[in-house]
């Protein structure tokens, strides 16, 4: 079984107007014109990165070149790989960091910087279970285990790839020492059974940020490669 390919880009400043130019000439010409139309510079360089990070990942695994991968979106807006097929990928994007991962079965990944929000959210989308969760806890550990179950939630929905036709509250996670578990809401039995066929796990990038991925099996890699963004566009420029 291969393991789940993990890579992580972060940025510490801006992309450079000479380095933008030339590895934007890399992407096919509808993904330059999309990127451009980001009104913000740094909206511009994650987007950027995040376009050339989904294809180094499957150039990295595979013999094509990053020019020769090509990517498509689902009804849902998930991309996937034409070329090569038998990958499948996914990328996410907060803050400082741009991170992908990249697998031979369905995957899914989030990272979100952690902010403070109001828990009205949590209290209006998150399952019951996970509400409780959260009211037992206080501060700053409060907010963590917040972002634990938001971006364990986003990384399971962008693993089905089905977008907000999922509801937050039909599922929900449990967070244990051991181990990850995902209970699914059965509408014909009005409960939740635990759904043994997804993984999760979770890597630090900083302790400003949670960072986890979802997948169909749980050979998920021990470290994640972290590069510059002037490392990453270098090696590209090669």
């Amino acid at each position: 079984m291969s393991t789940v390919h993990i890579e992580a880009i972060q940025f510490t400043h801006s992309v450079n107007n000479k380095d933008f130019d030339h590895c934007i000439r890399i992407l096919p010409l509808f993904v330059q014109q999309k990127i451009l139309r980001y009104v913000k510079q740094e909206d511009r360089d994650r987007a950027l990165v995040g376009a050339l990070l989904g294809r180094t990942l499957a150039s990295q695994q595979s013999n094509l070149s990053v020019e020769e991968i090509e990517i498509d979106h689902t009804k849902y807006g998930k991309p996937y790989y034409i070329n090569p097929s038998c990958l499948q990928f996914n990328i996410s994007h907060s803050g400082n960091w741009v991170v992908g991962v990249v697998d031979h079965r369905p995957i899914g990944i989030d990272v979100e910087c952690i902010k403070p929000i109001d828990f009205e959210i949590a209290r209006r989308f998150f399952a019951a279970t996970e509400w409780f969760q959260l009211l037992a806890l206080e501060g700053q550990e409060k907010l963590s285990r917040f972002y634990d179950i938001w971006t364990l939630k986003e990384s399971y929905i962008k693993a089905m790839g089905k977008g907000l036709s999922i509801p937050l509250d039909s599922f929900f996670i449990q967070i244990l020492p051991e181990k990850i578990k995902l209970f699914l809401f059965l509408s014909e039995m009005q409960e939740f059974i635990e759904d043994q066929s997804w993984y999760f796990q979770q890597y630090s990038l900083d302790k400003a940020y949670r960072f986890s991925v979802c997948a169909a099996h749980n050979n998920f890699a021990d470290t994640v490669m972290i590069r510059s963004v002037e490392e990453f566009l270098n090696g590209l420029m090669k």
